[in-house]
């Protein structure tokens, strides 16, 4: 029987497939969908003899992580049996215009190709172990069973753009007095492994464990084990696909009904267990990385956050490792500090752990990434590792909710890249240092592609009207660099979601000016600013912003 790939099922993610039948080859894209990278792939293999088909996945340099990818070990199921791991030997990556392995065509993209075994029947193929939304409703008909005497109710928040329905778990009735923790998974849609962890995280919580019971009498939980619920249903990787990526929405006005919808639901709860000046005790979003990434916790940015909320997180982080397992670690140490570098500075705190660690909404807020492929301990990862690591983070908001913290004798860290006084790194800084002194930040390039990002830490109040803000300049040297402003605006202390991007040189001025816009697409009240620089030479020192209204011109 001749080689088939299927593809007509919910979930599904192939494109650009031919098959060879002599070679017993199959080459096949991972899609875009309507994002600038993929990852996820899922497909169907019927005509198999038992032996190994090669599977040559044609698109690497467009998916996530492409320098590493031959980190990454697919999975596969024959019929209804257990997912298994393809043999890591059987895995590598091939340069753009390289034959393949063994022969073949040329290809004029970087390739990937692993073999699987495709025995009679159906053989699925698929990037990691997969976790559907038929899962997702019958883990949410299973937590309900098992949670009749614990206030188990499925919420159901929006419909989405997909016309698919936004659901989350609530464990406990939000009231005055009562701890409130918001576990999110899949804002990515193709990022599996987070759905199992929600899935360990609340099967711990139901236990009859003492804990257990201990954190629901004292706490009130939500869990979305799917977020991107069309990206789930429709095989999307989801990462940046249009018109904003799910993790890129945070703001006082989301374009997304399903960011809208949670925040709307985040804010009522808080209103209930705290008042309107009331915090979530945690907020945990959790996510996977490149092929290579190991599982480790991000805590949210410093620029934003300030150093507090980064000590909450490495502090949420070590509780996690107490009750971890060297089985399935999930480590403070493996955190990479240039995970400020993920997104642009235009972004600003538009990431869910930074916004609301920002805005003050969460007590402890941390994104947490789960590995695909190898943990730190050299072992491929599977779902009861992830499974795993959700019920240690259960265990360690108990703890949490407990009001347990870190002994005096240990030091809690300062933020990588911490600058003392009123600004901070925006993003990692490159070839450079920088001190503060009485509101200058001051930046020595130590070699030709120095890159600084700075944030001044203030937020300056803006009316209605037009503005300009202005800063001294000082620099030892004349010749004209690239020079980058940007305005970030606030209403309510909440980020808006807009931002003023304005281009240009330096040059022999003596200050540096952020126009405010004439029309602003959101009423604001505050702004802060910041200012990126590359290839200057020499020292360049910015003084304390002001702000000065532009009057309109007379008639």
């Amino acid at each position: 029987m001749a080689l088939q790939v299927l593809k007509d099922f919910e979930h599904a993610a192939v494109e650009k497939v031919r098959v060879s039948d002599s070679d017993r080859r199959i080459q096949f894209a991972a899609p875009l969908g309507d994002g600038p990278r993929g990852m996820w792939f899922h497909f169907k293999v019927a005509g198999g003899d038992g032996s190994p088909v090669r599977m040559i996945l044609t698109n690497r340099d467009h998916l996530l992580g492409a320098p590493t990818f031959d980190r990454a070990v697919p999975v596969y199921r024959t019929g209804d049996g257990p997912w298994l791991r393809v043999d890591p030997t059987t895995c590598r990556s091939g340069e753009p215009g390289g034959g393949l392995f063994d022969g073949g065509p040329r290809l004029t993209q970087g390739f990937f190709q692993f073999d699987v075994p495709c025995g009679p029947g159906v053989t699925e193929v698929a990037y990691c172990y997969p976790f559907t939304m038929q899962d997702v409703e019958e883990a949410f008909a299973r937590w309900t069973a098992m949670g009749r005497r614990s206030g188990v109710k499925i919420l159901t928040l929006c419909r989405t753009r997909g016309g698919r329905s936004l659901r989350v778990l609530r464990i406990g009735t939000p009231a005055r007095g009562r701890k409130l923790i918001w576990v999110l998974a899949r804002q990515h849609s193709g990022e599996v492994p987070g759905s199992f962890a929600a899935e360990g995280l609340v099967e711990a919580i139901l236990s009859k464990a003492k804990w257990a019971a201990g954190l629901r009498r004292r706490a009130t939980i939500f869990v979305c084990p799917a977020t991107d619920v069309d990206g789930v249903a429709e095989g999307m990787y989801g990462k940046d696909r249009a018109p904003v990526d799910f993790n890129r929405d945070w703001c006082a006005f989301p374009q997304r009904p399903e960011i809208r919808a949670l925040r709307q639901a985040m804010d009522a709860s808080r209103l209930k267990c705290g008042g309107r000046s009331g915090s979530m005790l945690a907020f945990i979003d959790l996510h996977a990385p490149g092929p290579s990434g190991v599982s480790f916790p991000v805590p949210p940015s410093p620029a934003w956050s300030g150093p507090d909320a980064w000590r909450s997180a490495w502090w949420l982080a070590k509780l996690i490792e107490r009750f971890n397992s060297e089985q399935s670690p999930l480590r403070w140490a493996n955190n990479d500090p240039e995970h400020i570098d993920w997104s642009g500075p235009e972004v600003g705190p538009k990431v869910s752990s930074t916004f609301h660690a920002a805005c003050g909404l969460a007590d402890h807020s941390s994104s947490i990434e789960l590995s695909y492929n190898w943990q730190a301990n050299s072992r491929l990862a599977g779902p009861d590792d992830w499974r795993r690591i959700g019920q240690s983070i259960a265990r360690a908001l108990e703890a949490l909710c407990r009001g347990v913290k870190p002994p005096r004798t240990v030091q809690r860290p300062d933020p990588p890249f911490h600058l003392e006084g009123g600004w901070s790194w925006l993003r990692v800084p490159r070839q450079c240092n920088a001190k503060v002194h009485d509101d200058i930040v001051s930046v020595q390039a130590d070699g030709p592609q120095g890159y600084a990002a700075v944030l001044f830490n203030t937020a300056v109040p803006v009316g209605r009207q037009r503005f300009v803000a202005t800063a001294a300049l000082y620099r030892t040297s004349h010749r004209k660099c690239p020079v980058h402003r940007l305005i970030f605006f606030f209403k309510d202390g909440v980020f808006t979601g807009e931002v003023v991007e304005q281009k240009g040189e330096l040059g022999s001025q003596s200050i540096i000016r952020w126009r405010g816009p004439t029309r602003r697409k959101r009423p604001a009240d505050a702004a802060r600013l910041a200012v990126v620089i590359r290839n200057w030479p020499g020292t360049l020192s910015i003084g304390r912003p002001e702000i000065e209204p532009v009057r309109p011109a007379k008639k």
